[in-house]
């Protein structure tokens, strides 16, 4: 590739069951402001939808001035289909985004400035909620970041160690996945991004926040509950203890299990609280906070004594599917 020839972007779509939201989504993703700088392409990797997600993505992509690709992927995770994506895809750069989001039209374009002006291999942008703005304020910061807001810096920065840009909103050159190897598709509850960047760190690169790069992320009705922030909460508190566990082993999840207890039961009154006087929207902070400590500590149960311990009912609770329907 010369100097002045323009790069190739593949944006690597997972979707499940989301054909209502599938046109949205493909609108803004392909009416993206290139400037010439790069040529992209979209692949729409279904995780065996039930629903008519492939006659939606086929019927797009007839009329579609930027290449749309449908793929399938049967094995379910977040992982596989992301994973699928980048095998099949054509591009220098893997971006990676929900079927549940909207892009700003200089979403790409702001991704790849960054990631050149700062000469790194990794960069992410920030998540907005698609919510009026009083309705944003009614809700504390816990419940934004379940909602999936994801904005942790004001400028231009790298990402400080226990940040990391989120694959709903993230530049990758295919170099970085040529040297770590793909999304681990063995996490199970979400937490494979969080490996990947870690990898990637490993090797020296530096990921960096890209202010400009802005995507807008729905909220369904079921999300605004206390039911689904319960859930996610500890959809959360279980991807950690696995992460934690996989990072500094048995000792270091004991140790970081009994931390996060102490907390818990300084935001215990809050709860209790909370659970009398709801707030206006979801959940209070406190309740957040005590039902990821809740999360962690039944996973790390499992995690000492699987066979005491197996808590399926918990587990199958806290499959990310499940989170659709919770609330509802």
């Amino acid at each position: 590739m010369t100097e002045n020839q323009p790069v190739k972007i593949s944006v690597v779509v997972a979707s499940y069951n989301r054909a209502h939201y599938l046109t949205g989504a493909l609108q803004t993703l392909t009416a993206q402001k290139t400037d010439e700088r790069f040529t992209y392409e979209v692949l729409i990797v279904d995780n065996a939808s039930t629903d008519n997600t492939r006659e939606v993505v086929t019927q797009f992509a007839a009329t579609s001035a930027v290449p749309v690709r449908y793929l399938r992927e049967e094995k379910p995770g977040d992982a596989p289909p992301r994973n699928r994506g980048i095998r099949e895809s054509e591009g220098d750069w893997l971006a990676f985004f929900d079927d549940d989001q909207f892009a700003e039209p200089k979403w790409l374009l702001n991704l790849l400035n960054a990631a050149q002006t700062h000469d790194t291999t990794l960069v992410g942008g920030p998540v907005c909620l698609d919510l009026e703005a009083d309705v944003c304020r009614q809700l504390s910061a816990a419940c934004r970041s379940t909602l999936r807001e994801m904005k942790p810096y004001a400028t231009d920065q790298p990402y400080a160690e226990d940040v990391i840009p989120g694959t709903g909103n993230m530049l990758v050159a295919r170099c970085v996945f040529d040297k770590v190897g793909l999304f681990d598709e063995d996490i199970k509850e979400g937490g494979s991004d969080w490996k990947l960047v870690n990898e990637a760190r490993r090797i020296g690169v530096t990921p960096w926040f890209a202010a400009d790069a802005e995507i807008r992320h729905r909220v369904e009705g079921n999300r605004m509950t206390p039911a689904y922030f319960r859930w996610d909460a500890q959809n959360g508190g279980v991807s950690q203890a696995d992460f934690d566990h996989r990072r500094h082993g048995p000792a270091g999840l004991l140790l970081r299990a009994t931390a996060r207890t102490i907390r818990g039961a300084l935001y215990l009154p809050g709860h209790l609280c909370a659970a009398i006087v709801r707030p206006a929207h979801g959940s209070a902070q406190s309740s957040m906070i005590w039902w990821r400590t809740a999360g962690y500590l039944r996973r790390c149960l499992t995690i000492a004594a699987p066979s005491l311990c197996p808590q399926r009912r918990f587990h199958e609770y806290v499959d990310f599917r499940t989170g659709r329907v919770v609330g509802t």
